[in-house]
């Protein structure tokens, strides 16, 4: 981690970052940590309910303070190892297994996923970007085109899966199963076997905790 900061830093200009920093004024620092804060006790709020799901008794104080832990942690390590730190931290206050542990990450990181895309294209949508072309393999690309292409392609699917968990959460559980099985069927790969089935579990869970929030 020291290495890495190291090398994050060793070509900054540090004196003008901290110039620029310190020329902000107050209440912008404010706005920025109110904002932090905000969505810190959202996160929280968004992971309890998906915790509930499993472990109905889990409280909000306990899953804010595991959240806070595990963002101290994902910004001192690198490779964001810090996110292995939230199921251990999960199992030993709130009693959930560490498998169920990882599936809340990961479904977390599914709904950050949606967001960004989401944000991604409407920014790209309304804002007229300067053309840039690039050559690979001979074909030309326009990298805003492409960019825009790539958001609608990943966010029409994740928006699909979690409106239908929100508005038929039965329907798309069940359909959802009958594509995980499928995909077991054709790639009978214990990882395959692992992931599918945590899908199929948080599906259920995550609409389960919906309907009790």
């Amino acid at each position: 981690g020291a290495a890495l900061a190291y090398l994050a830093v060793k070509d900054v200009h540090l004196d003008e970052v901290w110039s620029e920093i310190s020329a902000l004024p107050l209440h912008t620092w404010l706005i920025i940590g109110g904002l932090f804060l905000a969505q810190q006790f959202l996160r929280a709020w968004r992971q309890q309910i998906m915790v509930r799901a499993i472990v109905p008794e889990s409280s909000y104080r306990g899953n804010l303070s595991i959240l806070c832990i595990s963002f101290f942690c994902i910004n001192s390590f690198p490779l964001r190892l810090g996110e292995l730190v939230r199921p251990y931290l999960l199992q030993d206050r709130e009693g959930v297994e560490i498998g169920a542990g990882f599936g809340v990450v990961a479904l977390e990181r599914l709904l950050d996923l949606a967001s960004a895309l989401a944000v991604l294209f409407v920014v790209i949508s309304i804002l007229d970007l300067p053309t840039t072309q690039i050559v690979v393999g001979g074909i030309d690309f326009d990298v805003a085109a492409a960019s825009r292409n790539l958001a609608q392609l990943a966010l029409a699917p994740l928006l699909l899966l979690l409106v239908s968990l929100v508005l038929f959460p039965d329907a798309a559980v069940r359909v959802l199963r009958a594509v995980t099985r499928r995909i077991r069927s054709l790639i009978p790969w214990w990882p395959v076997e692992r992931l599918t089935g945590l899908v199929e579990r948080f599906s259920g869970a995550f609409t389960e905790g919906l309907g009790a929030a």
